[in-house]
Order: C-alpha cells, then structure tokens, then sequence
C-alpha cells in the first residue's frame, strides 16, 4: 500500500500496480516446491541437452529449468534459453517480478549478444554448499540453483557470476492463470 502523504491524492507506485497484474502468480509456497525440487537435481552433470535435460544423467540451464518447472507441478513448453523473454511476453506464462525483485523459485534470465543463462532463485541455496566449495570461496553468495559453474553440474551458484558475465538478471515469475 503507498504511503499516506496528507493533502495528496493517493497514487499507485509502479512495484504495487505491477503487483495487482501479477495476479494468478507463483506463491512463495509455490515457490519453494520448485526449489525443493531443483534441490534434487544437485551434482547433475552438465551437458547442452536443452528439452531432453534428465535430474542424475545430463542437463543445461534451460532444459533444467525446464523440467524442475515439470516436476513442481507448474508445466510450461520447453524454451531455449535465447527464446524464454519472447515466450514470456507472448504467453504471460512468466511475468517480470514487480521491482525486478525476486522471490523464491523464480527464473533469473540473462541474455547478451551471443548467448544467455537461466537459473531458479533460492535466497538460501548457499546452506546446501559443499566443503569443498565453501573451502574454495566464492560461493558464500550463492542464491540461485543452475546447471553450470566450476564443477559444470547442477549446484548452487552466486547471481553476482552471471551478473558480471551477462550484465543486469531480469526476474520472472510464474504465473497460473495466463
């Protein structure tokens, strides 16, 4: 709700009106299935499968995505990385998280020139780090759950990696009513 500010006429920010239009969107509870799930696929090996990405054999950003997506329960048709803001604005599927501020589960989308990434939002993905992460440093950040990284599987990442590589994410959040 906007702040009173006496003799004024009240008015909407541009975070609440986008907020009204994110109605039908992805709960938090909604959200932390998916992380549940996307927990799951950790120590997935790496590999450009796209749609055929399997949890335990082989998967990319997308196809990961994808099928964690799938298997929360919250299907949509797989989209190849460089395709998913196309598919967002086409369908209302996904819709920009009002502020660009994510909340749990949410799709971190990146896209440059000549290529892109995809993660899911876990504000607490750095408490499933290994020892061995945790002694090579880097990942205390981590926030997002993505099939890359040093390792080049499914593991919990920092969004700061991606940042620096891609520029500025763009949140999105799933929405169940299109």
């Amino acid at each position: 709700m906007p702040a009173y500010v006496p003799n004024s006429r009240p008015s909407w920010s541009n975070q609440a009106r986008q907020e009204r239009s994110l109605r039908g969107a992805c709960t938090p509870e909604e959200g932390q299935k998916i992380v549940t799930v996307a927990i799951t696929w950790i120590d997935t090996p790496y590999s450009q499968l796209g749609g055929h990405s399997k949890k335990g054999k082989f998967a990319d950003c997308s196809g990961s995505t994808h099928a964690i997506y799938e298997e929360a329960g919250l299907p949509y048709p797989y989209q190849r990385t460089k395709d998913f803001a196309d598919y967002a604005a086409k369908t209302d599927r996904f819709k920009p998280a009002p502020g660009n501020t994510p909340q749990v589960g949410d799709v971190g989308y990146w896209r440059n020139a000549s290529e892109g990434h995809m993660v899911i939002y876990d504000d607490k993905a750095y408490e499933h780090l290994t020892k061995e992460q945790l002694k090579k440093g880097g990942f205390a950040q981590a926030n997002t759950w993505s099939a890359t990284g040093s390792k080049h599987v499914y593991q919990a990442t920092p969004q700061p990696w991606f940042d620096k590589k891609y520029g500025p994410v763009k949140w999105y959040r799933y929405c169940l009513d299109k």
